[in-house]
């Protein structure tokens, strides 16, 4: 396979950033942009629909980056017309047509893959490294935090925003909650606080995962700030011997120790969306399989949070367990 043809579905913020990072990788060309609202770019023919767009340019490859009640039709047209497809999260809001989506890419012998960006950004993989390598001892405790301030496109206050979007939960806490599974899987337990409702119009949550000999996962989400307090993520850890610190965008990771404190210079480190542009269509050029990031997981993930709204526990008291 030589040049692979990649058209990206919505040109939003993250389409803008999709696109902008085949751009920059070697052997992928953007062939088409599909957004009714965007009347051109420099660089690609732009469709108003998906179905034109795909028989005059017949890409290799297509992004779906529209808003989330779109993804399941969007990705399945894609993968209908015989597509690879990276797809934003979540995979979809309904376990069922995810499901439906990964058997359909499994039956056409394609690529689905869910931008899980956690997964490949340095910070997190980082904190990976030393969960899996020891030099800090056992993992005991793991905050992770989410913050954004409403979104411009919606408000997730509103049922019929954040049913479309799934809200806070499926727009924010998915990130950690999927990094977590990936990181340390399935839970023993886990408990869950939301700020609202059970029905996706949620702005803030809280849960927190046991696992075997007493270690415990924080996660915290919320798009409750003001219009410029911009998205902030990260996180610490607590080993048994040592602590992180770090912040999920930037480049600080501090590493304490007996031996001190390090600051671990990440600023070289190419970007996570970078990493995974080049992941997904490493694979589709190569047939490998998505060990870092397979749709089935992604898939449990949309699980994971359909059990976050079942066992929620509202903070007024009403919720259900």
């Amino acid at each position: 396979m030589s040049t692979l043809r990649v058209a990206v579905v919505g040109y939003g913020r993250m389409g803008r950033c999709h696109a902008d990072n085949v751009r920059k990788l070697d052997g992928l060309m953007l062939c088409a942009v599909i957004d009714p609202a965007l009347p051109q770019v420099d660089d690609a023919p732009v469709y108003a629909g998906i179905s034109e767009a795909l028989d005059k340019e017949n890409p290799d490859v297509v992004v779906v980056a529209v808003h989330t009640f779109l993804h399941y039709q969007t990705a399945r047209i894609a993968l209908e017309h015989g597509c690879h497809v990276l797809v934003e999260k979540p995979l979809t809001l309904s376990v069922e047509e995810g499901r439906e989506l990964i058997e359909l890419a499994r039956a056409r012998n394609l690529k689905l893959m869910v931008g899980h960006c956690l997964r490949f950004f340095p910070a997190y993989r980082k904190l990976r490294e030393f969960v899996e390598n020891g030099k800090l001892g056992k993992l005991r405790y793991l905050k992770l935090f989410r913050h954004n301030e409403s979104p411009a496109w919606g408000d997730w206050t509103k049922p019929e925003v954040a049913r479309g979007s799934g809200g806070a939960l499926f727009d924010l806490a998915i990130h950690d909650i999927d990094f977590t599974y990936s990181l340390l899987g399935e839970p023993e337990s886990f408990r869950v606080v939301h700020a609202n409702d059970r029905n996706f119009a949620n702005r803030l949550i809280e849960s927190f995962w046991m696992y075997p000999d007493n270690v415990e996962v924080a996660i915290e989400s919320g798009g409750i700030f003001p219009t410029g307090y911009g998205l902030r993520s990260g996180g610490w850890a607590l080993f048994e011997k040592g602590a992180l610190n770090f912040n999920g965008f930037a480049t600080r990771f501090e590493v304490c120790s007996e031996n001190g404190t390090e600051m671990v210079d990440l600023s070289n480190e190419p970007d996570g969306y970078y990493l995974m542009m080049e992941y997904f269509t490493g694979r589709v050029r190569d047939g490998g399989e998505l060990r870092l990031c397979p749709p089935e997981e992604s898939l449990h993930t949309i699980e994971l949070c359909h059990r976050h709204m079942r066992e929620n526990f509202c903070l007024d008291g009403e919720g259900e367990k």
